[in-house]
């Protein structure tokens, strides 16, 4: 290990190797401390505006210990100071998630026994007191198990608690976030709850797009059709590019508490998991009772299961919601292709056969347009004016036509009527005669 030190950078490969693989901790440990010394004469390194000097393999030798399980020693070898603060809400992570006996893990099995006996709500409260070793499963309930009205009813109890909360930041605005607040919101928005669910998201900029999408769901119900299809792509462009925060789960199938970045791997009872038995110790648990979930909450997790049950629902939302507006204008708009368009590239890179649906719909009834040969990747914005210019002209086409096919029946409707007139004038001068 000294030696290729001292040749690297020309080995830097081996050296590194040497230092994770063929070393003991204990070993890499002392060759960190013992060249500790050399950090002042590396070149300092910048991380979001602070500047440090970085030991010789110290942030392998901490990521080493983190992996071990060595927490009380693993954080101080993090010469950066953001990742040093990161990795010491790991370890503490890891050691809640760990301790046996405590609150935590009692209040998990009193919640355990309040599903299983339908008690859902107290279920809620337990496991809400052993966040964040919980996080999963308190999220699930808050989610899936409890009714709006139970969820509801939690979030009031619970909303002082946000003057506890850590502030955090958001386009330089400052909130604090009431514990399932923003989850009861996106409830309250996939329930068509308008009036209710914008005040429930803390987050200011997310809480104006709640109500311009709430708005825009209003209006796809009111007034004419060109109005109602506007409206409705309103709400599509809102879904698609905001509806992770908007009407997104938790959890299954969207992921939101993620930001979307993984895939669900959390089954909740309902089914396989994409865990490994080793990563869940609950999967290790054997307790007195039945604990899978009953008819009862399988029935209430059915009845909030997202439609349709993909990754990324929202966007087959939005996509459904682009067509309902292409149900309202001419088909020979240039605005029907743009709506067609815009519902194809909504779900173009998750479901292709969604998308050719789409497009194929586009095809049969559509009219040329210039970026067709792209339809779904670059999409021209509705001209709901023209569509409404191309409606009032494709009415008087109409008039016109049906006028024109009338005429022969009304001419000769005519000549049958003064000859009728004729005739009656006739027979009454012959009468009085």
């Amino acid at each position: 290990m000294e030696h290729l030190y001292a040749a690297a950078p020309v080995y830097t490969a081996d050296v590194a190797f040497v230092a994770e693989r063929v070393l003991t901790i204990e070993e890499l440990h002392t060759f960190v401390d013992a060249h500790a010394g050399e950090a002042a004469k590396a070149q300092s390194m910048q991380q979001d505006g602070g500047e440090y000097t970085a030991r010789p393999f110290a942030a392998m030798l901490a990521r080493r210990l983190l992996r071990a399980e060595r927490w009380d020693e693993a954080s101080a070898y993090f010469d950066d100071p953001i990742v040093r603060k990161k990795a010491q809400a790991y370890a503490e992570a890891r050691r809640n998630a760990v301790r046996g006996g405590d609150i935590e893990r009692a209040q998990s099995w009193y919640q355990a026994a309040a599903l299983a006996r339908s008690e859902y709500v107290a279920a809620m409260e337990h496991l809400y007191a052993a966040a964040p070793v919980y996080t999963a499963d308190v999220a699930f309930v808050a989610e899936r198990v409890l009714t709006i009205e139970e969820l509801h009813a939690f979030v009031d109890a619970h909303a002082g608690e946000a003057a506890k909360a850590q502030p955090m930041q958001e386009g330089g605005v400052e909130y604090t976030a009431r514990p399932f607040a923003a989850t009861l919101a996106r409830r309250l928005l996939r329930a068509e709850r308008w009036d209710e669910a914008p005040a429930y998201f803390d987050d200011p900029i997310v809480r104006k797009k709640a109500q311009a999408y709430a708005d825009a769901r209003r209006g796809a119900v009111r007034g004419g059709d060109i109005e109602r299809a506007q409206a409705w792509y309103q709400a599509s462009v809102l879904a698609r590019q905001d509806g992770m925060e908007l009407l997104g789960y938790d959890y299954g199938p969207d992921m939101a508490s993620w930001g979307g970045s993984f895939e669900n791997v959390y089954a909740f009872g309902y089914g396989p998991s994409r865990l490994d038995d080793t990563q869940s110790s609950a999967a290790k648990t054997v307790l007195p009772f039945e604990a899978g979930p009953g008819a009862d909450e399988r029935r209430r997790a059915e009845a909030t299961r997202a439609m349709p049950d993909k990754r990324f629902h929202y966007r087959y939302v939005a996509a459904e919601f682009a067509a309902r507006g292409a149900d309202l204008v001419p088909h020979r708009s240039q605005a029907y292709a743009a709506l067609l368009c815009a519902a194809t590239g909504y779900v173009l890179n998750t479901d292709v056969d969604s998308a050719r649906t789409y497009w194929r719909r586009y095809v049969k009834d559509g009219p040329h347009v210039a970026w067709a040969d792209a339809f779904g990747t670059r999409c021209e914005v509705p001209d709901f004016e023209g569509a409404e210019r191309r409606r009032h002209s494709e009415r008087v086409a109409a008039f016109r036509h049906a006028a024109r096919k009338a005429l022969p029946y009304a001419a000769g409707a005519g000549v049958a009527l003064l000859a009728f007139a004729a005739y009656a004038w006739r027979r009454r001068r012959v009468r009085n005669a």
